[in-house]
C-alpha cells in the first residue's frame, strides 16, 4: 500500500468557526480519479500567495499571530509565498513517512535573509533537519517595524498526517 504525507496548517478547525479554508492540491491525480488530492490546508491565510498579495483581512490574520504588533508594522514572510516550500516538504515528508508536528522558528534579518532556524517539534529528525535547511534558504520579505525593515522571527508550524491511497 502506497502512503503519502499531507501537510495541514490548521491551528484551530476552520469548520468550527465557519472560516474559509485555503488549500493546495497535489500536482498529480490519484489513480482512477479526476480529482487531485489536497495536500495542505490553512484557515489562516492563502498558501499560494505572497504577503503583498494578501487582502487586508488576510494580512490582519497573519499580524495577529504576533503579540502586540503595532498598527502599520508587518511580520516577515517568504518573499514568494509558501507554495513551493510546502510542495517540497510534502514530497520529502512522504518519502520519510513523517507523521506529526513540525515546528520551525526562523530568525529573519532586516535584509530578508534567514540568520538561523531552530527546530522546536519534529515528526522525524532527518526530515526536520531538511525542512530547517530549506526554510533557511528561502528569501523573505523582511519585517517592518516603525516603517523600517527590522529583524523578527517567523514561525512555521505544520501537522503532517499519513494518508493511504
Amino acid at each position: 500500500m502506497k502512503s503519502v504525507a499531507s501537510s495541514l496548517l490548521l491551528v484551530l478547525s476552520p469548520l468550527a468557526f465557519g472560516q474559509q479554508v485555503h488549500s493546495l492540491q497535489d500536482s498529480e491525480y490519484q489513480l482512477g480519479s479526476h480529482i487531485r488530492p489536497v495536500i495542505a490546508e490553512s484557515a489562516m491565510y492563502p498558501l499560494n500567495k505572497r504577503y503583498e498579495d494578501f487582502s487586508l483581512a488576510e494580512r490582519a490574520t497573519v499580524r495577529a499571530i504576533y503579540e502586540n504588533m503595532p498598527e502599520g508594522d508587518e511580520p516577515p514572510f517568504p518573499r514568494d509565498g509558501l507554495k513551493s516550500f510546502i510542495y517540497d516538504l510534502h514530497s520529502a515528508a512522504g518519502k520519510r513517512q513523517a507523521s506529526g508536528i513540525l515546528s520551525l522558528l526562523a530568525t529573519v534579518a532586516a535584509t530578508g535573509e534567514v540568520e538561523k532556524v531552530e527546530i522546536f517539534a519534529s515528526p522525524d529528525e532527518q526530515f526536520s533537519r531538511y525542512a530547517a535547511v530549506k526554510l533557511g534558504q528561502l528569501p523573505f520579505k523582511p519585517a517592518i517595524c516603525g516603517g523600517v525593515a527590522c529583524k523578527m522571527q517567523f514561525m512555521y508550524r505544520v501537522k503532517y498526517e499519513l494518508r493511504h491511497r
